[in-house]
């Protein structure tokens, strides 16, 4: 942190747990959903661009099953 292109989310949890990773903007605007769907294995690797994103900072919302992680993220043009 920070990216300009691409960021590489690495998640653990139940195989067929329920996956969701939304960026929101500091104001609590939905940015995008990143990835919905079930997770295929114990540790999977996410993969999305953020090269359309404009400079800022951002708050990433990670659920996994019952599960939920927030973390900050800083994109650089």
């Amino acid at each position: 942190n920070p990216v300009s292109q691409i960021v590489n989310v690495d998640v653990n949890g139940l195989k067929g747990d329920l996956v969701n990773i939304q960026l929101f903007d500091y104001t609590g605007k939905l940015i995008n959903k990143l990835m919905i769907g079930e997770l295929k294995d114990v540790f999977t690797q996410y993969r999305f661009d953020v090269s359309n994103v404009t400079s800022g900072v951002y708050l990433m919302n990670i659920t996994v099953g019952d599960k939920n992680i927030q973390q900050r993220l800083i994109v650089i043009e």
